[in-house]
């Protein structure tokens, strides 16, 4: 006997999906990114490491470190002399006359941010309305004036100044060259715009 196989197809269909054409808006939205700067790390100081302090006294002075002993000197107005770490802080923490008579400038920003109450006495100091009257000042004082600032507050001059040029209360360009070769700006270019 005989066997017979039947197969049966089974039969597939494929549907495919409708489509729609339909108009489609679309917006472009604009990408924005942010910048985002580093964020500055403190500065660790050994105590031994020299802080840049500037006299702001006609003629010698001289600081005895509170933790070294070592004698600091000043020899005019303007002279440049590093303190140990050490010694300077001991200074600010026992608010010695030295830093807030002051008898001198600290030049290291870094130095004053870790200390709140130096960083606070800076600020209060050197009021938008004393740095307005340096600018007025004769050439020769306005000098003067403006090497004992600290940077923070010259910092603050060079707006001043530039606000100055622009409303027309500081003109004279002798005193604009004088700002420049002193703060590091180009005041000139502003003034020479202006005009």
């Amino acid at each position: 006997m005989a066997t017979t196989t039947t197969t049966t197809k089974k039969r597939t269909t494929t549907t495919k999906p409708k489509t729609t054409t339909a108009k489609t808006e679309s917006k472009v939205e604009p990408v924005v990114e942010a910048k985002i700067e580093p964020k500055k790390e403190k500065r660790k100081f050994a105590d031994s490491d020299g802080i840049v302090c500037r006299s702001i006294v006609q003629g010698g002075l001289f600081m005895e470190g509170m933790k070294t002993h070592m004698l600091y000197e000043w020899v005019d107005y303007g002279d440049v002399t590093q303190v140990e770490y050490a010694d300077l802080a001991s200074a600010v923490r026992v608010k010695s006359p030295f830093v807030f008579s002051p008898l001198f400038i600290i030049d290291d920003e870094d130095f004053v941010e870790e200390f709140l109450q130096l960083k606070k006495f800076y600020t209060e100091n050197y009021t938008t309305h004393d740095l307005e009257k340096i600018i007025m000042y004769p050439e020769d004082r306005m000098e003067e004036e403006i090497i004992a600032l600290p940077k923070s507050a010259k910092e603050s001059l060079k707006v001043i100044a530039a606000s100055s040029i622009t409303d027309g209360v500081l003109d004279s360009m002798r005193k604009i060259q004088k700002l420049d070769e002193l703060l590091g700006t180009n005041l000139n270019l502003l003034a020479e715009f202006k005009n």
